[in-house]
């Protein structure tokens, strides 16, 4: 169990003696940076709490082990904000380069974790925004079934435009995604679904960035956490943890996730997404970088943008910012905003080390500050894009 998990020993060892000594809480928290395997190392909990062995290898083919893999067992729920598109992008990069087994897992655990945000229960009264959930699930499903694992893949030709018509239909299902994160109606459903499902089988809840959620989303979660149902378990991930409520806090028991040092993220690289051709300082970096290739010239927006901000662009504010927004836009809205401040953040600390570029470290700084105080206006209250970049570009040309 939890072969998966790479550079959290402490982690895994932690659930391990829990699991061994059964003496797992029912509410957790995953607590650490962004990319540092949480959802990873919940995925993995789930199905060793549901696998039918005692010792719950990776490669265990028993029912339950089988549907986890691929995010198919119906008492693990997924809900909650993710790098959705991101994600997809760069397993579909492993899948074409890499052409076996581990990269199908890859690649479906990838949708899949999108997919599953769409489970029936989940939705229930509000049946229109679901209705428009079923084309783009059934293409996507359809063409999942052409990449399973065991089966021969598609010529690359065909793979490629298989992957294309997911990531259209992933794009769609984004557009669907609630635009509070967690909404209170969602964990309502969960805490009636958790208390109602018959059986002796474990049910998982995740809870992806539940520091997001709103006050009355809070306030239901806290009710389940005070009395779990049977055979439950309510795991919260989380990058900010003092951004929960204390009477959450209290309810939980904390495991906490490091961010990986630059040679762990290369082996993580080389591991799971069968990359050793690069180096990164990362797995951020790594996913800003290649989650945008062919989609987003990000890159080039980052320069753009602190062009402007500098005073050195050929072009007019509004026409930069429209340019940037439009593409970004495009893309896949939100996720690729996020993605944006932090590839402008990697920059400035690009510009730090780069002793040819002379802007002060005292401006440097309060610049990330601002990023960050605007990556939260994007996360946590859905402010429109070009509001965010024109806010942004103002405070930062001061």
């Amino acid at each position: 169990m939890f072969e998966n998990i790479l550079s959290q020993e402490h982690v895994v060892k932690q659930l391990t003696e829990d699991l061994k000594l059964k003496s797992l809480p029912a509410a957790l928290l995953f607590e650490g940076p962004e990319f540092s395997g949480k959802l990873s190392a919940a995925l993995e909990l789930a199905r060793t709490l549901g696998c039918r062995t005692e010792s719950a290898p990776w490669s265990c083919r028993c029912s339950s082990c089988n549907a986890h893999r691929l995010l198919l067992e119906p008492r693990t729920i997924l809900i909650g904000d993710r790098y959705f598109m991101q994600e997809i992008v760069v397993a579909e990069s492993v899948l074409l380069r890499a052409r076996n087994d581990a990269a199908v897992y890859l690649y479906q655990r990838a949708v899949r974790k999108l997919a599953r945000r769409f489970d029936d229960f989940l939705w229930e009264g509000d049946e229109p925004r679901l209705g428009k959930a079923v084309a783009p699930l059934t293409k996507i499903s359809d063409a999942l079934d052409e990449i399973s694992p065991g089966s021969e893949l598609p010529a690359e030709a065909a793979l490629e435009k298989l992957c294309s018509g997911i990531r259209d239909s992933a794009k769609k299902l984004c557009e669907l995604l609630p635009t509070d994160n967690i909404p209170v109606d969602v964990v309502r459903r969960v805490s009636s679904w958790s208390r109602m499902t018959a059986g002796e089988e474990p049910k998982v809840v995740m809870f992806e960035n539940a520091d997001r959620m709103q006050e009355s989303s809070r306030n239901a979660l806290l009710k389940i956490l005070e009395e779990p149902p049977k055979n439950s378990y309510f795991i919260l991930l989380s990058s900010h943890k003092r951004a929960l409520m204390p009477t959450i806090l209290s309810r939980v028991r904390p495991y906490h996730f490091n961010e990986r040092e630059p040679e762990q993220a290369t082996e993580v690289l080389r591991r799971i997404f069968r990359d050793d051709s690069t180096q990164s300082s990362s797995l951020s970096e790594y996913f800003v970088r290649t989650g945008f290739a062919g989609e987003v010239p990000l890159g080039n927006l980052t320069e753009e943008f602190l062009e402007l901000v500098l005073g050195n662009s050929q072009d007019d504010v509004r026409t930069v910012l429209d340019r940037v927004d439009k593409h970004l836009k495009t893309a896949g809205g939100v996720e690729w905003a996020r993605r944006f401040l932090e590839s402008l953040t990697n920059r400035l600390r690009g510009i730090f080390r780069d002793s040819s570029v002379q802007i002060e470290l005292s401006k440097l700084e309060q610049w990330t500050k601002t990023i960050e105080a605007h990556r939260e206006y994007i996360e946590q209250y859905r402010v429109p894009t070009i509001q965010v970049l024109e806010s942004l570009y103002f405070k930062m040309k001061g």
